[in-house]
């Protein structure tokens, strides 16, 4: 039995996790990455009732890893506390490594994706800036060019010191 404990999360990621966690995808991962099924076979001739048969269905598989795993799950904090039982402390534990380093990149790849989005985000209100900025830019030169003022507001501030000056 190995108890793995990692960060609080932000609940929508724990949330995500959680339902990751008894994913098919997660099964054929960790089956492709320490050899799930094989591990959990081993004791099929010693244990039939609780061990995995060898060439059983995917969905056998699945069935099998959800008994195996205990999920505690606070949907408040986003605090995950995962329990992987295997028939060999070894196998429980290489088992958890990978469950975790699984996690890892999964909530990675969900950090990348809404970071990119994010970042679409801002180099499209950079352009929309842009553009406004080269619009007030144009307005203040037809401004300018119709006027004949250079600096609209130096000569406002010329204009108010003759006004004062013919008020006095």
């Amino acid at each position: 039995l190995t108890a793995l404990t990692g960060a609080a999360m932000p609940a929508a990621e724990g949330d995500i996790l959680h339902a990751y966690l008894t994913s098919r995808e997660l099964v054929a991962r960790l089956d492709a990455a320490v050899g799930l099924r094989a591990r959990l076979a081993r004791a099929h001739g010693r244990d039939p009732l609780f061990s995995l048969a060898p060439e059983g269905p995917v969905d056998e598989l699945l069935h099998h890893w959800e008994r195996l795993l205990r999920i505690s799950h606070d949907p408040g904090s986003g605090l995950i506390v995962l329990e992987v039982q295997a028939f060999t402390p070894a196998d429980a534990q290489v088992i958890g490594a990978a469950l975790l380093a699984e996690s890892e990149r999964m909530i990675n790849a969900l950090g990348d994706a809404a970071r990119a989005e994010a970042t679409r985000h801002a180099a499209a209100a950079l352009a929309e800036a842009g553009a406004r900025l080269a619009g007030a830019r144009a307005a203040l030169a037809a401004f300018r060019a119709r006027t004949g003022m250079v600096d609209p507001a130096a000569d406002i501030g010329g204009r108010m010191g003759v006004l004062g000056a013919l008020q006095a």
